[in-house]
């Protein structure tokens, strides 16, 4: 699961047709980190995004994306000097599992991943 930091107020400041190009870059950063992976790739709604991996081939090959990922997901926000960031949150799931239950645990990795970005660091 993936989502941008602080995306509304690139819309709020730069204007949508900003914030939609700033959205058109993460979905070539996306492409680009899961180029030769077998995986969707979609845009849930608003600023968030999935990825879900086909037959990944090992748990460190994942963690290894993850990573590639979470140093992918920035750039320049066009008419700018700022950049975008963005988190990712990654779950692996069983064959058991159902859609909704990766999703749920997709989105609370994530949620984890923005609290452990932006808590101070002692």
């Amino acid at each position: 699961m993936i989502d941008l930091d602080q995306f509304k107020s690139i819309n709020d400041t730069y204007g949508h047709h900003i914030g939609d190009a700033v959205l058109r870059q993460v979905g070539s950063i996306l492409k680009n980190v899961f180029e030769n992976e077998d995986a969707f790739i979609g845009r849930v709604g608003g600023d968030e995004f999935l990825v879900f991996l086909k037959n990944p081939e090992s748990s460190s090959h994942c963690q290894q994306l993850l990573l590639r990922l979470r140093e992918s997901l920035t750039g320049p926000i066009p008419d700018s000097e700022r950049r975008f960031t963005g988190s990712a949150g990654m779950v692996l799931g069983k064959g058991t599992d159902s859609y909704e239950q990766l999703y749920i645990s997709a989105d609370e990795a994530l949620y984890a991943e923005k609290r452990r970005k932006h808590t101070p660091k002692n």
